[in-house]
């Protein structure tokens, strides 16, 4: 009787880490694809399969305190490029809340800066 509790508790032990492994690993793919969701979108055309994807410019950020208590940090996204070359990029003012750092990389990827206001971010 003994071996089989034993045998019982081995098994229940390995399902268990074998669930909390799966679950894990699950963990860790759906962030992996949150954050490459560009990769793995599914387009209904050309056009749109090719701007879902990442543009050619690497992107670079940079966060500074605001001067005021009403903002938090003032954020910059720009195409790394503009570090060292000389060419000019157009500027997009987001001031409406807060966007996500993913879609700034996006759409900073295709030749724009962004300036933001990262709203409570003291």
């Amino acid at each position: 009787m003994r071996k089989v509790l034993k045998v019982i508790g081995v098994i229940v032990l390995l399902t268990i880490a074998l669930i909390a492994g799966i679950l894990f690993a699950l963990a860790i793919i759906s962030e992996y694809r949150a954050d490459h969701y560009y990769e793995h979108a599914v387009t209904g055309g050309s056009l749109e399969k090719q701007y879902s994807a990442m543009g050619s410019y690497d992107v670079s950020h940079a966060e500074f305190n605001a001067r005021t208590a009403n903002y938090g940090k003032y954020a910059v996204w720009y195409p790394s490029e503009l570090e060292s070359g000389t060419n000019r990029f157009p500027i997009v003012l987001w001031a409406n809340g807060n966007r996500d750092d993913l879609v700034q990389l996006h759409d900073i990827s295709y030749t724009s800066i962004i300036l933001g206001i990262r709203c409570g971010w003291k």
